[in-house]
This record gives structure tokens, sequence and C-alpha cells, in this order.
């Protein structure tokens, strides 16, 4: 309970915190199903730390497209590792606004390096 209590002081999550991804909306945010503490399961957007793809309505969408299809075939599908989980830039979390945090595969690679 000491954990959980620390993290939300901090309004952070150091993890780890394994996430089941169920779709990417660009080359830099997806939809995970999380467990960060037993039994209180969440569905939020997660922005990755350590990448930053064009945007879908931005000024270069061929470029977004392929950022999204090229994370979409990585990590839709599997369990990832979430750590360092944050409100994002802005301070704010909802389903609207993604928290971000590093991301990681089962097996430990940094899913911004790939």
């Amino acid at each position: 309970m000491f954990c959980a209590t620390a993290a939300l002081a901090s309004d952070r999550i150091p993890g780890p915190v394994l996430a089941k991804v169920v779709s990417c909306h660009d080359g830099d945010t997806c939809t995970v199903q999380a467990e960060p503490w037993p039994g209180d399961l969440k569905i939020v957007e997660v922005r990755i730390d350590g990448i930053n793809a064009a945007e879908l309505k931005g000024p270069c969408p061929q470029a977004a497209e392929q950022a999204q299809v090229h994370l979409a075939k990585l990590v839709v599908g599997t369990t990832v590792v979430l750590t360092d989980v944050q409100p994002d830039k802005y301070g704010r979390r909802s389903h609207a606004f993604p928290v971000r945090a590093k991301v990681a595969t089962q097996d430990g690679r940094d899913v911004a390096a790939l």
C-alpha cells in the first residue's frame, strides 16, 4: 500500500506496469489496457517517451501514416511494459489526453528504439 500511496502523491507510477496494446492512434500514441494495481484495470492512451512522430492531421500526413503503421505492426496485440508513467506534457489525464511513459517489449527492448 505504501508504494501506491507514494505514486498517487507524486502523480507518477514508476512501474513496471504490464499493458496490452489495443490500438495505435499515430506513430507515438497507443491505447493500452493496463493494470497499475491488482484489480484496477484501466484503458488509457499512452504517449511513448522517446518518439516524436508526425501528426496525422499535420503537414506531413504520409509520414505520419507510415509511422502509425510501423508502430502498430510492432506492438498492437502484444503485452508491453510501462515505466515512469506520468501525466502528459500538459499535466492532463483522461482518455482524451494521454499519459506518457517509457514503453518496452516484454523481453526488455525499448519500443522507441525499434
